[in-house]
Order: structure tokens, then sequence, then C-alpha cells
């Protein structure tokens, strides 16, 4: 069996075989039609399919500042001017969606080099520091030991 996204990449080719015509409202409706015939079946979603579901709808709202309950085809439709319009966007924006995966294990990994620099720049620092007050401590223990000697 196909996976959600080369399902989705073979409708995108070829949309008249899958959903009849390129349109965004009926291609949610496959989808939502896909995930009940493998809920149905028995047979439990793969990893990029549970991603899909759980996590689209809402990285597209944060994509669009929208709040809303509308379906994720419903918020592309609202941007776009026609159905079809729609059905192509949507593919743009499943791309971007993919891809934020890429760049945001990029951005982790950069953030940790970056933290481990700046974790022993701190390291040392605080090493530093500790070396300094302990030369202020020497400093101020002889200084008292000389005004005790005087007195």
């Amino acid at each position: 069996m196909s996976g959600l996204y080369e399902i989705i990449q073979k409708i995108k080719t070829r949309p008249g075989v899958y959903i009849g015509k390129p349109a965004i409202n009926d291609l949610f409706m496959f989808l939502v039609g896909y995930k009940t015939a493998r809920r149905e079946l028995g047979i439990e979603l793969s990893q990029e399919e549970k991603e899909f579901q759980r996590e689209f709808q809402h990285w597209l709202q944060k994509r669009f500042e929208v709040r809303t309950v509308n379906s994720w085809a419903n918020i592309i439709r609202f941007y776009t001017h026609d159905e079809k319009e729609a059905f192509d966007y949507f593919f743009k924006l499943l791309d971007e969606f993919l891809q934020r995966d890429k760049s945001s294990e990029r951005e982790e990994l950069s953030l940790t080099k970056s933290n481990n620099h700046s974790d022993s720049l701190d390291q040392s620092k605080l090493e530093e520091e500790a070396l300094c007050d302990s030369d202020s401590l020497k400093m101020a223990d002889t200084n008292l030991q000389k005004a005790g000697s005087r007195e």
C-alpha cells in the first residue's frame, strides 16, 4: 500500500483518476475517506499520516495567522480564487510543511552547537570568576592578617 504522501503525489499528477477534477474540497474529502477507510479496516496510520493529520491544520493556521474551526481545505480556499487554484496551492503549502522539519532540524543543530559553544564559554567565564574570587579572598585574608599584626 502506498503511503499518504505517495498517494497525494499521484493525485497531483493525475487528479482525474483519483478525485475527478483538481479541486481542493474533492482532495480534502478523498483524504478524509482515506483516513476513515484505514481506521475501518483496522490499518494503523503510518508516522507520516499521523504527522499530517495532527500537524498540518495547526501549521497552516500559524502560517496564515488565523484561528478557525474551518478545515485546512477551507483555509486554503479562502486565500485563492477558485477550487483549481486552491488545489495547486495545497501542493506548494504541503512542500513548505514538509520542509519545515528539515529547517527545524538545521536550526536545532545550529542552536545545539551554539549552546555548546556558549556553555563552554560560560564555564570558562565561571572558572575565571572563581579564580578571581579566590585571589580576592586570599588578598583580603592577607590584608586582615597584616591589620591584625599591627594591633
